[in-house]
């Protein structure tokens, strides 16, 4: 058990890492963009071509972003594909669609749009797909074995509805901002199930607590003997009337 709540909490810990850095590796890629960087106007993927749009320069956050982006969808491969299968997120139905959007999460960094387009949207489509999957078996599953948190649940329903407003913006600029209200709610929802806290908290509260219980029973039975005159085995019996 406790080389189980172990790998677990390691798993998760690189999960988070992985979300965490893009985060912070986006927000630099952003500074570097060639033409400058419009929440309004620009993709995240515009981020990852190797020449930017206006100036056709050679685009300094490629790298930066592309990276950042593999090491998000390889963090959580490795969450979805090594988490133990007694917990919650090891489930099959969780697992398989988790692996096949963290597969898409990589071939997103693999695939800048700009020189290879279909392939960067198959990447995109896999990462999606598999996650609605995902979303709405963390949902069902979580209800009806009432495991989880309802704030997981609303954030898997949010993230699904931001999918599904992502398919059918039918605007550039809608397109743009579904996309970043997408991955927003889909990282805050990753980082939910993915703690490094939550399970392992549980586990090892639980362990400590029967550790607990154990070590109070002991104790009442070794009082009790006491009461009744217990003597070691090397203690010599005490004379009448001592």
């Amino acid at each position: 058990m406790i080389q189980l709540n172990r790998s677990h909490f390691l798993l998760s810990v690189a999960a988070w890492s992985g979300m965490l850095q893009f985060v912070v590796c986006v927000y630099f890629a952003m500074q570097l963009f060639a033409d400058g960087y419009s929440l309004g106007q620009n993709f995240l993927s515009d981020l990852g071509r190797t020449v930017s749009l206006a100036s056709r320069q050679s685009n300094p956050s490629c790298l930066l972003f592309n990276v950042s982006v593999v090491v998000l969808g390889t963090s959580l491969l490795g969450f979805f594909a090594l988490v133990p299968s007694e917990t919650n997120e090891g489930q099959w139905y969780v697992r398989l669609p988790g692996i096949m959007s963290a597969t898409g999460i990589v071939g997103i960094g693999l695939t800048p749009y700009d020189v290879l387009f279909v392939p960067h949207i198959l990447a995109l489509v896999l990462w999606l797909a598999p996650m609605v999957v995902l979303l709405i078996a963390h949902v069902v599953s979580s209800a009806t074995s009432n495991r989880g948190s309802s704030v997981t649940r609303w954030l898997a329903l949010a993230t699904i509805c931001a999918v599904l407003g992502y398919a059918i913006a039918g605007s550039h600029n809608g397109y743009v901002f579904m996309q970043k209200i997408t991955a927003s709610l889909a990282i805050v929802w990753f980082l939910a199930i993915a703690s490094p806290f939550s399970p392992v908290y549980r586990a090892t509260m639980n362990y400590v607590s029967q550790r607990r219980v154990l070590a109070e029973k002991q104790a009442m039975k070794y009082m009790k003997l006491l009461e009744r005159g217990y003597r070691l085995p090397c203690e010599a019996p005490k004379p009448p009337g001592s």
